[in-house]
C-alpha cells in the first residue's frame, strides 16, 4: 500500500521571504531563490563571504589539491556523475592556481639572473673611461668583484650562472668601449686585456632617426619603416593606434640593437609578456577544448565535457609548475649548506617533469575510456597540435609586448 508522503512544515519561527512570502527553509528562498543574507549587515560578514566566493577556502581545497595532482582523471570523472559540490569548481581551480603559478614564476625569473641589470656591465659603465688604460682598469675592477662573488660558499647555482652571464657582458661592453675609443682616435695601447671586436656604438635616442636599420643574419640589412600606415576602412582611431604600436616596436627593434639600451628593452618586453600570458591562457582553453571534440568526435560528448577537461588539464599544469618551483626553491636553499640533498632533490624535480606527461595521458586514458594504442596515437597528435598552438600564443604576446612597452 503506497502512502501519500505528507509536505515538509513550515520553520517554527514562521521565517518567511521578504521578496514572496514563501516559508523559509534555509539561507535561500526555495520559491524564488532570494538569500536571506543581503548587503546590510555588518562588514565583516561580507568581506567574509567576499573571500569565502573568491578563494573558496574550506574542506574542499583540502579534498580537491591531492586529488588533482595525484589520481589523474578523477575530478573530470567526479564532475561528469554529477558529484561536484565537494569540489571546488573546475573554473576557479584553475584560475586561481593560474594566477599563483604566473605571480611565481615572474618572481623566480626576476630573482634567476636572467634580468641582470646593464647599468653597471653594459656599455653605458664604461662611457666615463676616455683612455683604454681606464677601460681595461675599469674591466679588471668588475670582473675581480665577480670572482669575489663566486667564491662565497652560500651562493646558490641560478646565482652562479647569472655570474657567467655578466661576466660575458662586461667583456663585451669593454670591446664595445675599446672600439668606440679607436674610432674617436684614442690611442690603443698594445697587450689589450680584452680582444677588441667590431661593435655598434654608444646609442643614444636622438641618434633614432638616423639609425634605422637592423643587421640580419648574413650581412643582409632591413630598413625599419617609418612611414604612416592608413587603413580606409578602420576608423581614425583604430589607424592612430596600429602608427603608435609600429612606432613603439621600432624603437624596441632599435633598443634591442645598442647595447647600452638592450637590457632595458628585454625587462620591459619580459615584463609585457607575462601580463599577457594569463589573458593568452584563457583564450588557449576554449581553443584546447575544440581540439578535443575534434579528436574525440565519436564520443559524442558536449563541447561543455571537453571544456571540463580542459580546465583541469591545465590547473594540473600550474599546479606541476608550482610544484617544480618549489622543489628547484628548496634546492638552491639546501644545497649550498647540504650538498647531499641536491640528489635527492634533483631526481624528484625529474620525477616531477616526467609525472607531467604520464599524468596527462593517463587523464585522457581515462576520461575518455579508448584502447592504450588510440589513446597513445591522439596524445601525440593533441600535443602536437597544442604545442603549435602554444607556441603561436607565446609569439603574438610578445610581439605585443613589443608594441606595447
Amino acid at each position: 500500500m503506497v502512502t501519500k508522503q505528507e509536505p515538509v512544515p513550515p520553520p517554527a519561527s514562521s521565517a518567511a521571504c521578504a521578496n514572496c512570502g514563501a516559508p523559509l527553509y534555509g539561507e535561500y528562498c526555495y520559491q524564488c531563490g532570494q538569500p536571506v543574507k543581503g548587503l546590510i549587515r555588518h562588514l565583516s560578514g561580507v568581506l567574509g563571504d567576499v573571500l569565502d566566493t573568491l578563494f573558496n577556502i574550506d574542506s574542499r581545497v583540502l579534498r580537491t589539491l591531492p586529488a588533482l595532482y595525484f589520481r589523474p582523471g578523477f575530478l573530470t570523472r567526479e564532475y561528469f556523475a554529477g558529484r561536484r559540490v565537494r569540489y571546488v569548481t573546475p573554473f576557479r581551480l584553475m584560475f586561481f592556481l593560474a594566477l599563483i603559478a604566473f605571480f611565481v614564476m615572474h618572481l623566480a625569473f626576476d630573482s634567476s639572473g636572467l634580468r641582470f641589470d646593464d647599468s653597471r656591465a653594459g656599455g653605458a659603465s664604461f662611457a666615463d673611461a676616455h683612455t683604454p688604460a681606464q677601460v681595461r682598469a675599469q674591466e679588471k675592477d668588475a670582473l675581480a668583484k665577480l670572482d669575489h662573488a663566486e667564491t662565497q660558499p652560500e651562493m646558490p647555482p641560478s646565482a652562479k650562472a647569472a655570474l657567467v652571464v655578466a661576466r660575458q657582458r662586461i667583456q663585451s661592453a669593454a670591446a664595445d668601449r675599446l672600439v668606440e675609443l679607436k674610432r674617436q682616435g684614442a690611442p690603443a695601447a698594445a697587450g689589450s686585456a680584452t680582444a677588441v671586436s667590431s661593435a655598434p656604438a654608444a646609442w643614444t635616442p636622438e641618434e633614432a632617426d638616423h639609425s634605422t636599420d637592423l643587421n640580419l643574419p648574413g650581412g643582409d640589412t632591413w630598413e625599419l619603416p617609418r612611414q604612416q600606415v592608413h587603413i580606409h576602412w578602420l576608423p581614425g582611431f583604430a589607424n592612430d593606434w596600429i602608427n603608435q604600436a609600429g612606432e613603439r616596436m621600432r624603437d624596441n627593434l632599435l633598443a634591442l640593437k645598442h647595447a647600452d639600451t638592450r637590457n632595458a628593452a628585454v625587462q620591459r618586453m619580459t615584463a609585457g609578456v607575462f601580463s599577457l600570458l594569463p589573458q593568452t591562457m584563457f583564450v588557449l582553453l576554449p581553443l584546447f577544448a575544440v581540439i578535443l571534440k575534434v579528436f574525440f568526435i565519436f564520443k559524442r560528448r558536449l563541447y561543455m565535457e571537453h571544456l571540463i577537461v580542459a580546465l583541469h588539464s591545465h590547473a594540473f599544469i600550474f599546479l606541476s609548475l608550482l610544484v617544480l618551483f618549489a622543489l628547484a626553491a628548496l634546492k638552491a636553499l639546501i644545497a649550498p649548506h647540504a650538498a647531499w640533498v641536491g640528489v635527492p632533490l634533483g631526481l624528484a624535480i625529474a620525477a616531477a617533469w616526467i609525472w607531467l606527461f604520464v599524468y596527462l595521458f593517463l587523464m585522457q586514458k581515462r576520461v575518455y575510456m579508448q584502447g592504450w594504442f588510440f589513446t597513445t596515437l591522439k596524445y601525440g597528435c593533441i600535443g602536437i597540435c597544442y604545442t603549435v598552438l602554444l607556441s603561436i600564443a607565446v609569439a603574438v604576446a610578445f610581439v605585443l609586448s613589443m608594441a606595447s612597452a
